[in-house]
């Protein structure tokens, strides 16, 4: 069995720039994807504070099923980034239509839980306006569940070939139409709160339409790494090998947003002002979340392909190089937060008891928002090398060990209120950081490089004759595993990597 050899080298001046113009089109999509939530606050906001206050408690729980069968999908990430690498553009198309039917399929009961929410609210405050407000935002908002899903899907499978302008753009005009609906039906239409949930409804569907029409049918992007729908294709095998990445990355996402939730009940006890506080807190969190996740998601696209073309050293400068970019962003964040806080909160609202509320909690807020983008750039690289399960755990004990205990006893048994609650996010995250940042000191970059070229199905396409009668092939066949390794995947060529396709 011949082997190629591989350049496994990473060149600064070649990467830096690619990685620089696909992190800021990635930042740009993923703010442009939870503007949609954030925009929604804004509008409500200005409505009132138990209209902002019940549609943010809403979210949380909202969010739950929805953040769960999103972060299942997102294993298309590491799975097509992998086979984008090893050269097997074949097998992405799969790695998409498993997630299309995965998203499809679990899109019924996430619908289901949207309608039975204000039970749920009723255990978290005594505010049946809040409440009221809450039940209602979650079931005009029903609709959005399938595209806001698919479009994810559509999206990160662009991605991992470096396709990211379609969806850029995508996103920017996305939020010039959930500005206009939500403007349009809540004042002109007079349809006043349920205007904004219907907006983003619309904001929803546009989304995956207009990307499947422009880079699928217009531009065909997908066409050599699209083999149509073929049922044969969707092995067993295959089904276990997406689920060992989904279900882990699904119960870390759920997990978050479960203890979130959970969160919700700390926060609640503390009246209207506080949950409202709260909820301008999170959706800043929530953007300040995409600009990491952007650039932790540009970190983690060259990772994965360095790992399925057989490059351990670049593949672990690569991961190096984001988290240097992103100690320069969380520098920048802290910066434009503290001197921006007056005009942060005027974009939800005029309330100068919100406004003294919030400029309370921020140290400790902007604290762990550092704390999180380093913890994000773990992630991502962790999740690029397939350590899906690992990441979990640490989530779990981050999330359910630290955060939530700590933020109900100095919340609520110390009474120091919603900084409380902060703190002990703060608390959380510097734990996660430092347990993912172990982890990924101690990793083995050649074993990474094994697991990724195999999980790439790099060498199954070209196995001849002679390997068909080998041993050690057919062994590795007939295994739990579905994939082999007949030949070092060739990949000659360093400026690909990291590429960004513009139109």
């Amino acid at each position: 069995m011949t082997t190629t050899e591989i350049a496994d080298v990473f060149d600064l001046r070649t990467e830096l720039l690619p990685f620089l113009g696909l992190s800021l089109q990635l930042v740009i999509t993923s703010m442009a994807r939870l503007a949609i939530m954030v925009i929604d606050s804004a509008f409500l906001g200005h409505l009132g504070t138990n209209e902002l206050a019940g549609a943010s408690l809403a979210t949380l729980w909202i969010e739950l099923p929805l953040c769960t069968v999103w972060g299942m999908a997102s294993a298309q990430i590491a799975l097509c980034g992998q086979a984008y690498g090893a050269k097997n553009y074949f097998l992405m198309g799969i790695w998409l239509q498993m997630a299309l039917i995965l998203i499809t399929v679990l899109a019924v009961p996430t619908t289901v839980w949207y309608f039975f929410l204000g039970g749920i609210l009723h255990h978290t405050t005594d505010d049946s306006a809040v409440i009221a407000f809450g039940a209602r935002f979650a079931e005009l908002l029903s609709p959005s569940i399938w595209p806001l899903l698919a479009y994810v899907c559509l999206r990160q499978y662009l991605q991992a070939m470096g396709v990211v302008m379609p969806t850029t753009i995508n996103g920017i005009v996305c939020i010039g139409i959930d500005v206009g609906a939500n403007y349009l039906l809540i004042y002109t239409a007079g349809l006043g709160f349920d205007g904004s949930p219907l907006a983003t409804v619309i904001a929803a569907w546009f989304q995956p339409i207009a990307l499947f029409l422009y880079a699928f049918v217009y531009k065909k992007h997908h066409k050599d790494a699209w083999g149509g729908w073929q049922l044969s294709e969707l092995t067993w095998s295959r089904w276990k090998t997406f689920f060992r990445m989904a279900l882990p990355l699904g119960l870390n996402d759920g997990c978050d947003l479960l203890a979130a939730a959970a969160l919700s009940f700390v926060v609640a006890k503390m009246g209207a002002n506080v949950i409202a506080t709260n909820a301008i807190l999170s959706s800043v969190w929530m953007m300040v979340g995409a600009i990491f996740y952007g650039i932790g998601l540009a970190s983690e696209v060259g990772l994965a392909e360095h790992l399925g073309g057989g490059r351990p050293r670049a593949a672990r400068a690569r991961a190096m190089m984001g988290f240097a970019v992103l100690a320069l962003a969380a520098l920048l964040v802290c910066i434009v937060l503290w001197a921006g806080r007056a005009g942060v909160v005027g974009l939800f609202t005029k309330d100068e008891v919100l406004l003294a509320m919030y400029t309370d909690v921020l140290p400790w807020y902007i604290a762990a928002s550092s704390l999180n983008g380093l913890g994000i750039g773990l992630l991502t690289a962790l999740e690029g090398m397939g350590q899906m399960g690992f990441v979990t755990i640490v989530t779990v004990v981050g999330l359910w060990g630290v955060q939530l205990p700590l933020a109900y006893y100095f919340g609520i048994m110390k009474g120091l209120g919603l900084p409380g609650v902060w703190m002990a996010t703060t608390i959380a995250a510097a734990v996660k950081v430092t347990i993912m940042g172990i982890r990924f000191l101690f990793i083995d970059w050649h074993k990474m490089v094994h697991e990724a070229v195999t999980g790439a199905e790099a060498g199954e396409p070209k196995i001849s004759s002679t390997e068909a009668n080998d041993p050690a092939v057919l062994e590795a066949r007939d295994s739990e595993s579905i994939y082999i390794m007949t030949s070092s995947p060739v990949h000659s060529k360093a400026p690909d990597v990291g590429h960004v396709t513009l139109l």
